[in-house]
């Protein structure tokens, strides 16, 4: 990842619109006073890709990041990972009770949105750059307060760091899919191996031999069927023969048997006169009537109209009651309109009163409008608490700058007299040292007096010796020289120890008070827009005044509109509005009713004075009312002598139908029995013809008799010797296939013979296709057992504490090793790094090579072991990744510099030099000048009332 452009406005210091452009930038630092921006440009980064910024205990809130001033905070940045461009854009809005919530979160790739909503997005970035927040503020971006999370982090979440910068996490993926192929081949085998079991049972050489034996035993068979299929078939059509003769012996003996004259012949002619008399006379009756029926019927035609004289009846009685209808109609109405008139007038007076509450309200609400536009251009108490903070803190960073001043002052002129202290303490100890050096000498000279003798050469000049010397030095004197200079020396070292401890005071005192001289100059920017001191009492009281009399309006519109809305809401207003609507709907559906019942009255009027009056019309309804029954009395009569003259005529029509019957019978039984050639009919009558029928029936039905004998004694020596053929090969068919048909044909042997031949054919060749796919099921078995194996142990090599376990432990020697090298050479040998239980400890070289853990570091010393695992870090996580994961292409440190002496700030500028030189982005956010000097790209801030501005600086 590689920020390329931030844009920010209303972003921490950066209240206008600001943009950075960091492109084809290797090397930048961030300068500028304290409070003017610096670190909040690495925040932006941060914010804009997680939203959340790493220098808040509660990396949560969003409300922080907006500047004072301003009511939203917009961030955007520009960004490459893996050649791509994207966009990541946050905007935050302020929603009160120093509230804030993301109002547009959106990352794009070109025209492509990826993630439209802040939770999204962050997830989104999470898997773009394959690291969370946490791990991306460890290793990428090392804020204020955060800059040794690495070298502190606890083990296991250093592993999840480094896991996620060098990718390892695909090899534990690449683990688990290897043991679930795994699992997946030994399932697939298991549930081949049934089937393939259960096939190798089957599939034997014994089983394919008894296929081919059976298939020539059908063969053979065959040919003996071909052989006795002609014999059977003669013998059957001779059966057929006979049979077909039998069955006509049998169907001529059956019908001559039939035949029978009809026992009631004789008294069938009789019934016939006798119905066809009946039926004249009833058919005479029925002319009779119908034509007196035409008479009354014509009657009725000429006579009046029966529903015309109803209708005009029913008219005159609708007028009457359609005529009082209109007149309650009318009185109704009248007092409807009476109602509504009143309702009306209540009704108006309710409106004129809410009318004058709603014009109160608009105009308390005017009030309030004035009142609030007031307010909004005075100044607020908040501005006004915000400005006293500022003064007030201005104050105490002043009054702490002042301290610090007269601290130093005082620690500078006591620094002399012990500086003097000092000078007296060395001479008096290099005084005492004279002393005892020559109480030495002395002391060597009377340890060689034995050795000296009159008249003898001194053993040390060579001079003969003429006297013994007398010295007054003894022992006592050389102790207490000695004891003089551990005096003299001991209180050197006190007065050195007492001079070198105020020299150090003064540093730090002097590093305070330009500290706080720096806070107070911030402080006083803070300051510098802000009205004088003393106007902000007067300020404060026209505020609440303001504040006050926007309460006042506010409460009177609320007033008027509780007064008007229970006005509107009471019973009384309701009750008139709804009265006057009810009265209006009332008048209305009235007016409606009249008008629609006048004009029918009208209309029937006009139709009444048309018919004949009331009394004519009854004469006429009773004169039709007679005709009518007369035409009725006729109907009835007519309907008697119809039904009279319908059943003779059923009776005569039953006697002709029976001698039709008994006619019919006998054409039947002639017509049944003609092949058999019966005598033809005559003209002798329907009782002779019957007669000579049945006496030849008797004679042929004999003759058939004796015929049919013979023909049975033949068919049955046929069917003997057929059925001897067909049992013995039935016998054979048994033997080949077994269970057959007593019934089969030779044909039906024949075709089953036929099919069982196909069948094994069939199975035959079914047996040598399951054996190649037995084969093929064998190798498939032995492919998934292997695939099986290889996956298994390829899923017990990548597990965690496996192959991970060994390429982590060799990443963090790689990152240690390098680490190492760079601290050694940052603190001027002094310091190197180790790991031991995967966590991170220091070697102490001018300490007997002591072993400390990371935590128990100065700051200064932290700085350097953290910034060198950074500078490793960068570059282990290039070499050792494996690709999966997008390069960290950006660095920012902002934190450290200042704790590092000059030698130490050369070597690291060096290190950071080279490290922009591979082609990384490096940030870095310093006070100091001389190291700012030295990047080729300097980003400075200014802070003037009260907004940052960055200007770009190129050596």
């Amino acid at each position: 990842m590689r920020p390329l452009k931030l844009s920010m406005k209303g972003f921490g210091a950066f209240r206008e619109q600001t943009d950075i452009d960091l492109t084809d930038i290797d090397l930048v630092a961030l300068v500028g006073a304290t409070g003017s921006g610096k670190s909040t440009i690495i925040d932006a980064i941060t914010f804009a890709l997680y939203g959340t910024v790493a220098r808040y205990e509660n990396n949560r809130l969003v409300a922080p990041v907006i500047n004072q001033t301003s009511t939203e905070a917009q961030v955007a940045l520009e960004f490459e990972l893996d050649h791509q461009t994207y966009t990541a854009v946050r905007v935050v809005r302020r929603t009160g009770d120093s509230r804030a919530t993301t109002r547009e979160a959106r990352l794009e790739r070109g025209e492509d949105i990826l993630a439209a909503d802040a939770s999204a997005m962050s997830i989104k970035v999470e898997g773009l750059i394959g690291l969370d927040v946490e791990q991306f503020n460890r290793t990428v971006v090392l804020p204020q307060g955060k800059f040794a999370d690495f070298l502190h982090d606890k083990p296991g979440n250093r592993q999840d760091t480094l896991r996620q910068l060098l990718g390892l996490q695909m090899f534990r993926r690449i683990g688990q899919q290897a043991r679930q192929r795994s699992e997946k081949a030994r399932n697939q085998v298991a549930a081949l191996q049934p089937e393939h079991d259960s096939k190798a049972e089957e599939l034997t050489d014994e089983h394919r031999e008894r296929l081919q034996n059976r298939i020539r035993d059908f063969d053979k068979e065959l040919i003996h069927i071909k052989c006795d299929r002609a014999t059977i078939d003669e013998l059957a059509d001779t059966l057929a023969g006979l049979k077909d003769q039998i069955e006509l012996l049998d169907e001529k003996i059956t019908g001559m048997s039939k035949i029978a004259i009809p026992g009631d012949l004789q008294a069938l002619a009789g019934q016939i006169s006798e119905a066809r008399h009946a039926e004249t006379q009833a058919k005479a009756l029925r002319g009779e009537w119908t034509a007196a029926r035409r008479l009354a019927y014509q009657a009725v035609a000429d006579g009046p109209d029966l529903r015309s004289v109803e209708e005009q009846l029913k008219k005159h009685h609708e007028l009457i009651e359609l005529t009082g209808r209109h007149d309650t109609l009318i009185k109704t109405r009248q007092e409807a309109n009476l109602r509504y008139q009143s309702a009306a007038d209540e009704a108006g007076r309710m409106e004129k009163a809410q009318k004058r509450l709603d014009d109160k309200i608009q105009e308390t609400r005017n009030l309030a409008g004035r009142a609030r536009a007031r307010r909004e251009d005075a100044v607020t108490t908040i501005q006004i608490d915000t400005w006293e903070a500022a003064y007030h803190r201005y104050r105490e960073a002043v009054e702490k700058a002042e301290d610090a001043e007269r601290q130093v002052q005082s620690a500078q002129e006591a620094l002399p007299a012990l500086r003097e202290a000092l000078e007296s303490a060395t001479v008096a100890d290099q005084e005492a040292s004279a002393r005892l050096e020559e109480a030495h000498k002395l002391a060597g000279v009377l340890g060689h007096l034995d050795l000296l003798a009159v008249d003898q050469d001194c053993p040390l000049c060579l001079q003969p010796v003429t006297e013994l010397p007398v010295h007054t030095f003894d022992d006592g004197d050389l102790h207490q020289a000695k004891a003089e200079k551990q005096l003299t020396q001991a209180a050197r070292a006190k007065a050195q120890q007492i001079y070198e401890t105020a020299t150090a005071e003064l540093k730090g005192k002097q590093a305070s008070a330009s500290s706080a001289i720096a806070a107070a100059k911030h402080h006083q920017t803070e300051i510098a827009a802000a009205p004088p001191r003393q106007q902000l009492t007067e300020l404060r009281q026209q505020a609440i005044a303001i504040t006050e009399e926007v309460r006042k309006a506010e409460e009177a519109v609320g007033e008027a509109e509780d007064e008007a809305r229970e006005h509107r809401d009471s019973p009384t207003y309701a009750q008139a509005m709804k009265s006057r609507q009810v009265g209006v709907e009332e008048v209305t559906r009235l007016n409606v009713e009249a008008d629609l019942l006048s004009g029918k009255l009208a209309s029937l009027r006009d139709e009444v004075a048309k018919f004949p009056s009331e009394k004519e019309l009854r004469r006429r309804m009773a004169e039709a009312n007679g005709l009518q029954a007369a035409l009725g009395e006729a109907d009835q009569q007519l309907q008697n002598a119809e039904a009279q003259h319908e059943k003779a005529a059923g009776r005569l029509a039953e006697a002709d139908a029976q001698h039709k019957q008994a006619t019919e019978l006998l054409i039947r039984t002639r017509d049944s029995i003609a092949k058999f050639e019966p005598p033809p009919m005559g003209r002798s009558g329907l009782v002779a013809e019957w007669s000579t029928l049945t006496d030849w029936a008797a004679k042929e039905k004999q003759a058939a008799k004796t015929e049919l004998e013979g023909a049975i004694e033949k068919q049955t020596r046929s069917e003997l010797s057929r059925e001897k053929r067909l049992g013995d090969l039935r016998s054979r068919f048994d033997q080949l296939l077994g269970g057959a048909d007593s019934g089969a044909t030779v044909g039906d042997l024949e075709i089953r013979l036929r099919e069982q031949l196909a069948v094994t054919q069939t199975n035959l060749k079914q047996f040598d296709k399951d054996r190649k796919t037995l084969q093929k099921l064998e190798a498939q078995i032995d492919n998934l057992t292997e695939e099986a194996r290889v996956a298994r142990k390829l899923g017990h090599l990548l597990r965690a504490d496996g192959f991970e376990s060994w390429l982590m432990e060799a990443a963090l020697d790689r990152l240690v090793e390098r680490a190492t090298d760079r601290l050694y050479e940052l603190s001027n040998g002094q310091y190197s790094l180790e790991i031991h239980d995967r966590d991170f400890y220091v070697r102490d070289h001018t300490n007997a090579d002591e072993l400390r853990r990371a935590r128990t570091l100065s700051g200064g010393e932290t700085f350097l072991a953290s910034l060198s695992l950074s500078l490793a870090l960068a570059h282990t996580t290039s070499d050792l990744s494996t690709g999966v994961m997008p390069a960290m292409e950006s660095i920012f440190l902002d934190e450290g510099f200042g704790t590092l002496d000059p030698h130490t700030l050369e070597t690291v500028a060096t290190a950071v030099e080279e490290l922009g030189a591979e082609g990384k982005l490096v940030g870095i956010v310093t006070h100091i000048r001389e190291l700012a000097d030295r990047m080729p790209v300097r980003l400075e801030l200014t802070k003037t009332g009260g907004a940052a501005q960055v200007a770009r600086v190129e050596n």
